[in-house]
């Protein structure tokens, strides 16, 4: 007997596909090539290379990176009949009163076999990337992002050291620090008002030149060398001669109180002459912010979990864990207030299985009271993304995934 369409919709029900040999559970968030299936492999890939660096980090172990230069996959779906009888009532081929039976159960299997090629990161041009410290201008692009800013600070600032009081060091294991780093922290952010802010400058090379010395040949050299002519003028505001300068270029600084004040960076950025210098804050490369995190998980297997708060604006009194990781089935502060399930990112290393969990607090409804965790994976994700140049991504040290 033939089972028309209609009967087999009845049978398999809503949300289920259905096909000449049957029907099967297909759901909508699996179709047949679709890209998220590789998005996900490549979110957890990517999400799973930080964690471990992090838990090296915390185990003072060198810290590895790849990342994805192909990705490749087949996808195939088996259809088949099964045995199993279903009742279909007092209609077909049965005996009078008797209700017919047809076995129609399909079978359906699935398997996929992706590869991917991972360049690892080991050039001269990552490694300088990584361990060259962050600037003022990084930092500030991404304040202006919209990213928290006591997170991005806590991530950039290694420690402030200040003329008058004294040396702030941003140390998760040592908790007596790391609460007066945050009080200062905010007591720059709000009472001194500083920010960061930028000028134009540029170098003058060379004597004066006379307008009679710039022939066509000459002005054609000078922009070649990406150099450009800037007016002398007199008293009178006549142009006497001209003066070589290179392209002006933003220098930025950390200055307070309406520039009366201002903060050197490790970066070379510094403030204007006519300001008075509070001190030095020292910014972290990549690498070390890595590491920064590393030492907040061993902090949080002591027993103390670093918190912030989240944003000095209008998230006082709120301190949020600024970042929660812990190995599974120890103890630990992260399962004091963290959730033992349905962990965010789960990986194995050396033996262990170490989680980010979601904190039980969390209300994501509230932007004070947001879990941060994954918020600061997502910008480690993208710190470290943009030291790798394109150029630079070497051509050897390929290693294939397969059938993950």
């Amino acid at each position: 007997m033939t089972i028309s369409y209609r009967m087999a919709a009845v049978i398999c029900g809503i949300g289920l596909l259905v096909l000449p040999t049957g029907c099967a559970v297909f759901p909508k968030d699996k179709m047949i090539g679709s890209s998220t299936d590789y998005n996900v492999v490549v979110e957890k890939a990517q999400n799973d290379m930080i964690l471990i660096n992090i838990v090296r980090a915390s185990k003072r172990y060198p810290m590895y990176f790849t990342h994805f230069k192909q990705l490749r996959g087949s996808m195939s779906y088996n259809f088949g009949t099964g045995s199993l009888t279903v009742p279909f009532g007092k209609f077909g081929l049965g005996g009078p009163g008797e209700a017919a039976s047809y076995a129609i159960a399909p079978s359906i299997s699935y398997s996929t076999n992706p590869s991917f090629d991972l360049n690892v990161l080991d050039d001269k041009e990552f490694l300088q990337g990584m361990t060259t410290s962050a600037s003022l201008e990084t930092l500030d692009f991404y304040l202006k992002q919209g990213w928290p800013d006591l997170m991005l600070w806590n991530l950039f600032v290694d420690r402030i050291e200040t003329t008058d009081e004294g040396k702030f060091r941003n140390y998760p294991l040592d908790e007596n620090e790391f609460h007066k780093f945050q009080d200062k922290l905010a007591k720059m952010l709000t009472q001194e008002q500083c920010r960061i802010d930028s000028h134009e400058t540029f170098d003058v090379i060379g004597p004066e030149i006379k307008e009679s010395a710039l022939s066509i040949e000459r002005l054609i050299d000078i922009g070649r060398a990406g150099l450009k002519l800037a007016p002398v003028k007199n008293e009178k505001g006549s142009v006497i001669a001209y003066q070589l300068q290179t392209q002006a270029r933003k220098k930025y600084r950390l200055s307070c109180e309406d520039n009366k004040s201002s903060y050197l960076s490790n970066s070379k950025e510094g403030e204007p002459a006519d300001s008075r210098m509070q001190g030095t804050i020292y910014l972290r490369s990549p690498e070390a912010m890595l590491y920064y995190l590393g030492e907040i998980m061993r902090a949080e297997e002591k027993g103390f979990v670093p918190r912030i708060d989240i944003s000095s604006a209008y998230c006082n009194n709120k301190p949020v864990p600024l970042f929660l990781a812990a190995k599974k089935d120890k103890e630990s502060s992260v399962w004091e207030i963290a959730e033992k399930e349905n962990a965010y990112v789960s990986v194995d290393y050396d033996g262990d299985k170490y989680e980010i969990p979601r904190w039980r607090e969390a209300d994501p409804k509230d932007e004070c009271l947001a879990d941060r965790s994954m918020h600061v994976m997502s910008f480690i994700s993208l710190i470290v993304a943009t030291q790798r140049l394109k150029e630079s991504v070497p051509a050897t040290g390929v290693v294939s995934v397969i059938g993950r």
